[in-house]
């Protein structure tokens, strides 16, 4: 899944000791319900109305390229078809710099329920 236009400029100036981290007291994981198909680069934020899950303690952890999310939706957060993700360093939902963007069906959530959602994001060249 290829980076945001916003994400890949962030973790250039974090490679030069600015930017803003991807890290456990700011990133957090978005879901909305929106079905658009269309990737573009330049996106500014998840498709649709996204909510922001609650990441869970000890996340995001870093492997050699590899960079891991956890987030928890409760059961008052979320409760739609889950059709488009990313992640943001920001606990604020729709702000922040969108890391990425994926357009994947997850599931439907109710609120009987609590989800957990980690995402893998992979840094290659």
């Amino acid at each position: 899944m290829p980076l945001m236009h916003l994400g890949r400029n962030n973790l250039a100036a974090l490679a030069t000791g600015a930017g803003k981290a991807y890290d456990s007291t700011g990133a957090i994981l978005q879901v909305s319900s929106a079905t658009s198909t269309t990737f573009t680069a330049t996106s500014t934020s998840v498709a649709g109305t996204p909510v922001a899950t609650t990441m869970e303690s000890g996340y995001p952890i870093l492997s050699t390229n590899q960079m891991t999310f956890r987030g928890v939706a409760s059961t008052d957060q979320a409760n739609f078809q889950w059709e488009c993700w990313g992640v943001t360093n920001s606990t604020a939902t729709g702000a922040g710099d969108l890391l990425n963007r994926a357009q994947e069906t997850l599931g439907t959530k109710t609120n009987a329920q609590s989800w957990q959602f980690t995402a893998d994001i992979t840094l290659t060249t």
